[in-house]
Parts: structure tokens; C-alpha cells; sequence
């Protein structure tokens, strides 16, 4: 997925996620991660379906431990669904693609609308 997905950094982690328009869903990943890569197809595919929707990067602990640390990472892969500066949702660990899919249908609903007093 790292391949697949776009690379942030610490750099780059403001504007291409908590700055981004539209939600993001976040891998933090390592190169030595065997689950990160059984991840990978499974990641690509719904990257691919949600296009427009839902940008897909990729964090790599290792050059980024700030980030990681920030998030309270500590397993791998851990995924993080931003809708703006807020985590609206969280996985951790790779246990089979409708967890992650689930995690892409929430992040790409809507917000609810704000209730009007009445």
C-alpha cells in the first residue's frame, strides 16, 4: 500500500491531512509490518472505490515516530479515519476487509446535519 498510497510526513501531515477538503483515512504502517502488507490489496481496492470521496495517504512509523506518537499509535497497521482535525474513526490491526470497509463507509457519510431547534 505505501507504494500505492500517497507518503506523509510530519512535513506534510497538516496540509495533506487535517488541511484536506475531503476526509482522509490514514495508514501508519512500517516497512516490517507482515499484516501492513496483507492490508495492502485489500487498502488499494477501497482507495480505488471511494476515489473522490476519500483520500487514502500513508504514514511510515519509522520516519514519522512523531505522528505516530501523537496518535498514540502503537501497533501496526493502525488506520485512522480524519474528518478534518478529528478522528471520527479507528482500527487497529488487520482482521479482514469488512472491518476496513466498514471504517471507509463511515468516514465517507455525511456528518449529520445540525439539528434546528423547532
Amino acid at each position: 500500500m505505501k507504494n500505492d498510497a500517497m507518503s506523509v510526513s510530519d512535513e506534510t501531515f497538516e496540509r495533506e491531512v487535517l488541511s484536506a477538503p475531503e476526509p482522509v483515512v490514514v495508514l501508519f504502517t512500517a516497512s516490517w509490518c507482515g499484516p501492513c502488507r496483507a492490508l495492502a490489496p485489500v487498502l488499494g481496492e477501497l482507495a480505488a472505490r471511494f476515489t473522490g470521496r476519500i483520500k487514502v495517504v500513508a504514514v511510515d512509523v519509522e520516519e514519522s515516530p512523531a505522528l505516530a506518537q501523537a496518535f498514540r499509535v502503537t501497533s501496526m497497521p493502525t488506520l485512522l479515519g480524519f474528518r478534518g482535525r478529528e478522528v471520527i474513526g479507528q482500527q487497529v490491526g488487520y482482521s479482514g476487509r469488512r472491518r476496513v470497509e466498514a471504517l471507509f463507509e463511515q468516514v465517507a457519510a455525511r456528518p449529520a446535519a445540525a439539528a434546528t431547534p423547532g
